[in-house]
């Protein structure tokens, strides 16, 4: 299947902040592949991927915002529909 996926023009640039940036956001509208991306950004890295439509991580979120942002410090934390918990955000920039 993954060879069925478009190449994303943003891939490479992408790729690159992921070495030196400490947050990469991925923005767009709805349906053009912004999981997708992620998930392909994400593959070959030492990564843990949440999905904050699963209410359990929605939930983990909410309550303890620090906590959650902190909870992947070996690796890289890619949270999908982060815009669910916007408390998480401030988190984040700490």
């Amino acid at each position: 299947m993954e060879s069925d996926l478009l190449r994303r023009n943003i891939a490479g640039l992408a790729e690159e902040t992921l070495v030196d940036t400490p947050i990469t956001v991925i923005s767009g509208a709805r349906q053009v592949g912004k999981s997708t991306l992620m998930r392909q950004l994400v593959r070959h890295r030492d990564a843990k991927v949440v999905n904050l439509d699963d209410l359990a991580d929605r939930s983990a979120a909410q309550a303890d915002p620090d906590g959650f942002a902190a909870q992947y410090p070996q690796g890289l934390l890619a949270i999908d529909e982060i815009q669910r918990v916007p408390e998480l955000l401030t988190s984040l920039k700490a």
